[in-house]
């Protein structure tokens, strides 16, 4: 009985081993990608105009995510690269009494977004299908 007893411990103690030897290590968690930056200048018409992409293929980033400009006439230009849907919103950010915003694009959709801002500082967006993930950036507006 002692005998049957220990080799059914040394058996339990190889299955172990050899279950823990198996098992998959978790890898360290991806490191978000840098930051992309661009400063804009006024176009010949006066308006600011920048694109903006999803960065494809499930990565849940803006590309450009900082964005310098000077106060006034300004032109996003969002593009849904990835096949998931996607938006862009300002967080705080309205015009006319409406959040400044490109709605839902399906992938491969484009539009625009004109808008005027006055008041210099950030102005933060996000996708807010998606904004929990890290799909946020930073309008930076300066005098």
């Amino acid at each position: 009985m002692q005998r049957q007893r220990r080799v059914g411990i040394v058996v339990l103690a190889a299955g172990c081993a050899l279950l823990a030897g198996c098992q998959r290590h978790p890898r360290a968690a991806a490191s978000p990608p840098p930051p992309t930056a661009v400063s804009v200048t006024p176009g010949a018409d006066g308006v600011e105009s920048v694109v903006v992409a999803e960065a494809g293929a499930g990565k849940y980033r803006f590309v450009p995510d900082q964005i310098t400009l000077g106060v006034g006439k300004i032109r996003i230009t969002f593009r849904n690269t990835d096949a998931t849907p996607h938006n862009l919103t300002f967080t705080t950010l309205t015009e006319s009494g409406r959040r400044v915003a490109v709605p839902t694009l399906r992938g491969g959709g484009e539009e625009s977004v004109d808008f005027t801002v006055s008041t210099p500082g950030e102005y933060r967006f996000v996708c807010t299908l998606h904004e929990r993930l890290g799909q946020t950036g930073t309008l930076t507006v300066r005098r």
